[in-house]
């Protein structure tokens, strides 16, 4: 009898141990301790500052996009670029701090304090991804709290780049008033004489009104641009496609936060961007449908008519169905009702409305479904000289002023919960099952035996009824087992093919709109120099030399132009220039 539950003792171990293995699967963790030495610099002058600053945000951008391309793709390639500049950074911030008479101690020190918090969140990230956990660490490198540490690093950054070229105005003898808001008189006279018509659709926190004036970021950038250039405002406030179309109409003089689109340059002029907007989907709290852009490729989406997001998504997502609102509020009630599948619009006047309205029932899909959206102020063509004056004003901000604290714009949600399926959670189950079937049929043939002397068992394991109930059980269990097995290994196959596929699309849409988005800027960044009035007259006089390459190549002009890009663009910004004539001459 002891043999007979040792030996089925022994078949549970043996068959519980199988299925752990298929259940559950390995992880690797990877952990590097990395010493890095800086030794005391010398005192930095300003121009060596001003070099660092750059180079801060250069590193800070590598190793963002090192980390987003890694989590997408898991190619190694891009955790070496990450592991090769972090030590860099941090290398530059510790020669600012070993300045012993750099007035910027404190700011320093913050920097790089949140440095070392952003650092730590990629560093969990990357761990996520070497676990096979690419779903968490996106989550993770999503989330509120590090796009705020974002938010903040670049904004101290901002403030210290500030402060050296304060310090080097100082230093020169040139005083801040003289890099101030300064009109022409044909400027000053036009803006006394003058009302300008502001368009507004409500789009809080971006753009609002309070007690009758303008609020919000947009808001408060017009009202300090009119302030300054005293200037009276008049608002109309609408829908975006009653605002759009007055302002085609030459009803509405200046947007203050509209997207670049090529067709609205018919009407007015852009404004350099000044703010960055992620426009995400939502969806019901309880459609488990939807856990991923990809999912809604088919789905019905509400879209307040006129924005250009409406083009952008019908190029990603042709399947897609676009129900065009008349404004924000309309697109959550069609989804709360169930009208439509999601909504899709900027995720801070979203999470604002949700809050400001106490509405429940809504979750985001923390997936960017185009590149982050740039505001711009846009003027009418009516008043160029209007234009003008919106520029300079915009010029004459500080950055502190442009985006004064994100805290203040950006509200830090809770993270809404996605009910994802839990793999571990099913293979548990399907083994706890298996286990089940395993200990009854166990428990029958076990009480079989126990009931039964030696002669009745003598006698059972004799009868071929007998041999063949217990041959049948085994068979029965044993299908059970490769039937778990099988199921196990079906459904981690399908996960895994699902997380590829995933994995995939959003690198290659990604990739996709980071590459547009670049082209654009720069066909907007040549098409801006084109205009630049001193580059135009240094041009003209080239077109004057003889078309043969001593001439042009001996003219001083070569170097005054050069020393002109160089001063507009920085010694960083560019591998080098061409101007080529309509003759397709380089000159």
């Amino acid at each position: 009898m002891k043999a007979s539950w040792l030996a089925l003792f022994k078949v549970l171990v043996c068959i519980t141990y199988l299925i752990s293995l298929i259940a559950i699967q390995p992880s690797y963790a990877q952990s590097a301790d990395e010493n890095i030495i800086s030794e005391k610099s010398a005192e930095l002058s300003n121009d060596d500052l001003q070099r660092i600053s750059g180079e801060l945000k250069y590193i800070d951008e590598v190793l963002t996009s090192s980390v987003l391309s890694y989590i997408f793709s898991g190619d190694e390639k891009w955790l070496t670029r990450y592991q090769e500049n972090e030590p860099k950074l941090t290398s530059l911030i510790e020669q600012l701090l070993n300045q012993k008479s750099i007035e910027d101690f404190t700011l320093i020190s913050s920097i790089e304090k949140t440095n070392q918090q952003l650092v730590a969140i990629e560093t969990e990230a990357i761990a996520l991804v070497q676990k096979q956990q690419r779903q968490s660490a996106m989550a993770l490198i999503n989330s509120d709290h590090y796009h705020l540490l974002k938010a903040d690093y670049m904004s101290m950054l901002s403030a210290f780049i500030e402060s050296i070229s304060h310090r080097s105005l100082y230093k020169n003898n040139i005083s801040e008033d003289e890099t101030d808001f300064v009109l022409s008189l044909e400027e000053a006279n036009w803006a006394a004489n003058n009302k300008i018509k502001v368009g507004v659709e409500l789009s809080p926190p971006i753009l609002s009104i309070e007690n009758g004036q303008l609020s919000g970021l947009s808001g408060e950038l017009i009202n300090r641009i009119a302030n300054k250039a005293g200037l009276e405002l008049e608002i109309v406030v609408g829908t975006w496609h009653e605002i759009f179309s007055k302002f085609k109409a030459g009803e509405i003089d200046v947007i203050p936060n509209s997207y670049m689109q090529e067709y609205r340059k018919e009407y007015g002029q852009f404004s350099k961007p000044y703010f960055l907007v992620r426009e995400l989907f939502f969806v019901k709290d309880d459609n488990r449908s939807f856990h991923a852009n990809t999912d809604l490729t088919n789905a019905t989406v509400a879209i307040p008519e006129g924005y250009t997001t409406i083009d952008k998504v019908n190029e990603l997502f042709p399947a897609i169905n676009v129900v065009k609102t008349p404004n924000l509020e309309t697109s959550i009630q069609l989804v709360l009702t169930g009208k439509v599948d999601a909504l899709l619009d900027s995720k801070v006047a979203v999470n604002d409305y949700i809050k400001g309205n106490n509405i429940s029932g809504l979750r985001e899909i923390d997936e960017d479904v185009i590149y982050p959206n740039s505001l711009h102020i846009l003027t009418t063509n009516k008043h160029p000289i209007l234009h003008s004056i919106m520029v300079k004003g915009l010029e004459s901000l500080k950055m502190s002023d442009i985006v004064p604290n994100q805290r203040k714009w950006i509200t830090q949600e809770a993270p809404l919960k996605i009910k994802q399926q839990n793999d571990t959670k099913n293979m548990l189950w399907l083994s706890l099952g298996a286990l089940t079937i395993l200990l009854i049929i166990g428990s029958i043939t076990s009480s079989l035996v126990l009931r039964a002397n030696d002669k009745e068992l003598a006698n059972k394991f004799s009868s071929p009824l007998f041999r063949r109930s217990i041959l049948g059980g085994l068979l029965i269990l044993s299908n059970v087992l490769i039937l778990t097995a099988f199921l196990v290994t079906k459904h981690a196959e399908n996960q895994t093919n699902q997380s590829l596929q995933y994995s995939l699309n959003s690198l290659l849409t990604t990739t996709h709109q980071r590459l547009m988005q670049w082209s654009r800027y720069e066909l907007n960044h040549v098409h801006s120099l084109s205009k630049d009035k001193q580059l135009v007259e240094l041009v003209e006089e080239l077109l004057l030399l003889p078309n043969n390459k001593q001439a042009l190549t001996s003219s001083p002009i070569q170097t005054q132009i050069r020393q002109h890009i160089r001063y507009k663009e920085g010694e960083n910004q560019g591998k080098g220039f061409f101007i080529i004539s309509l003759d397709n001459l380089s000159l």
